[in-house]
């Protein structure tokens, strides 16, 4: 069995990961890496809970005995370079849906494939794709309901559940975890910013099912009331499927 490497993108939770778990059943040995593309950063606030994610993604691994490798730089140029340094065979990561995503990913495959190495990628920020519901005579649905019903009607056909994570394969030996960055001090903002990581994820969601969600209804559309999830920074940043 070959070594493996798991890029970490917006994906940074260890379960219900696809390509992670795609590839903890095909690898031997393998490390998890974080690649920090400045071409990505936005404003400090933002920057900040990416970051403190990845730090509470780092912390979860180093539990589990598997450091955290970091990165600068582009993908494509150095993630080759670093499958060569560990001798991992495969690279794991999960599709990108946004067109500079798309590029990027494609100058990654062929510059890995063109080294020797073999990429695992999955569809895992969605259910279904985008060209996956679509109307009976083709193309994407214009209007919502439509396209929901259909949604509806194609998932009770082919349920899609939750992968639950392997058992992970030991990391590759040799290989300390790097210092992650803390990003720019966000200043003073009226706005509170959620906890970051994937387990405030969890508590965010199973808080909103025992209260706001049964009056979801009658209560979303007032600011002043915390009548909705609060789940989409964590669903962006992956730390919750």
């Amino acid at each position: 069995m070959p070594r493996g490497l798991h890029w970490f993108r917006n994906d940074l939770r260890l379960q219900d990961n696809t390509a992670l778990n795609d590839l903890a059943s095909q690898a031997e040995h393998w490390l998890p890496v974080f690649v920090l593309d400045r071409r990505l950063l936005g404003p400090a606030p933002r920057t900040q809970f990416w970051l403190e994610g990845l730090a509470a993604l780092a912390r979860e691994l180093e539990r589990r005995g598997v450091p955290l490798l970091l990165r600068e730089g582009r993908p494509e140029d150095v993630l080759p370079k670093l499958m060569h340094e560990t001798g991992a065979g495969v690279l794991s990561f999960n599709y990108g849906a946004t067109p500079f995503a798309r590029r990027r990913d494609g100058h990654v495959r062929k510059s890995v494939e063109k080294a020797g190495m073999r990429v695992l990628a999955h569809r895992d920020d969605v259910i279904f794709g985008s060209g996956e519901v679509q109307k009976g005579q083709g193309g994407p649905y214009s209007v919502y309901t439509p396209y929901r019903n259909a949604w509806w009607k194609r998932f009770r056909k082919e349920p899609r559940r939750p992968v639950r994570l392997r058992r992970l394969p030991p990391p590759i030996p040799g290989f300390a975890p790097d210092e992650l960055p803390t990003g720019p001090d966000p200043g003073p903002s009226p706005l509170k910013t959620p906890t970051p990581g994937a387990e405030a994820a969890k508590r965010r969601l199973t808080r909103f099912l025992e209260t706001a969600a049964g009056r979801y209804h009658d209560q979303r559309d007032f600011p002043a009331i915390d009548g909705t999830s609060r789940l989409s920074p964590y669903l962006r940043c992956g730390a919750i499927s």
